[in-house]
């Protein structure tokens, strides 16, 4: 079935703070269909747009988080970023609601997620579908870097697959360029130098676009040697061998 890549209903069950009921408003011309997620500082729902008159991810600040300054910011600055942006390979954003509480809205993805596909493929993606994969996510990252931030979360949820072409999703980690405390990330899917604290770059992101395409590359023998090569390049602990985005990109295209 279409999947979307917030569909993720952990713990619904025990959750104890108020869920905005079916048919409800989230904010006037936003109705509530579902909560798809319960997230540490939103929670984002399947949500309809009166004026739009179609379905819409809403990502909103909780109600028990309003108060917390370090969680508003980094929703408005993802929807800054987001309303600013525009690229094939980025979700887009329609608009950011700030009262009665801070509502980023977004585009509904139909397609499934890198990681839901991962599963479906254990032997690994075919080759060509691994190369497109990795064409599509540096041009996102390199646009996204051409504005002085990093995305700091490139994983396979994060991603997602729809007609052909791949998105990027989840700006909620983005931040400029320079050091950070450790462990800002995804456990598994964190760069050395995240872990450590160290000073994060542009290359911080190349490793996770190196261990996200390593992980749908599992098993394809049939990866051409070079774009092989390039992506074990991703991977390197000193961030300053790791190649760049356009080497990668041009790499994956003369392989395509």
């Amino acid at each position: 079935c279409a999947r979307h890549a917030w569909l993720m209903l952990t713990g619904l069950g025990s959750m104890k703070m108020t869920v905005i009921p079916r048919g409800r408003p989230l904010s006037p011309g936003y109705r509530a269909l579902r909560l798809l997620r319960r997230g540490h500082a939103v929670d984002v729902y399947d949500a309809w747009s009166e004026e739009r008159g179609c379905r819409c991810i809403a990502k909103a600040l909780r109600a028990d988080r309003l108060a917390d300054r370090e969680a508003r910011l980094s929703l408005l600055l993802e929807a800054r970023l987001l309303l600013d942006l525009s690229h094939p390979h980025l979700v887009r954003a329609y608009e950011l609601v700030r009262r009665p509480r801070p509502i980023l809205v977004l585009e509904t993805l139909t397609g499934a997620t890198v990681s839901h596909l991962i599963s479906d493929h254990p032997r690994g993606f075919p080759a060509r579908d691994v190369l497109f994969l990795g064409i599509h996510l540096a041009s996102a990252l390199g646009y996204l870097h051409a504005t002085g931030y990093l995305h700091l979360d490139v994983k396979p949820s994060n991603v997602v697959a729809q007609g052909g072409s791949a998105k990027l999703i989840d700006l909620s980690l983005a931040e400029r360029i320079g050091r950070r405390v450790p462990g800002v990330g995804t456990r598994g899917y964190m760069s050395p130098e995240q872990i450590a604290g160290r000073r994060l770059t542009t290359a911080t992101d190349v490793w996770g676009l190196g261990r996200l395409l390593h992980e749908a590359a599992h098993g394809t023998s049939r990866l051409p040697g070079p774009a092989a090569q390039v992506i074990d390049a991703c991977l390197q602990a000193d961030p300053r061998v790791r190649p760049a985005l356009d080497e990668l990109s041009e790499t994956f295209r003369a392989a395509v």
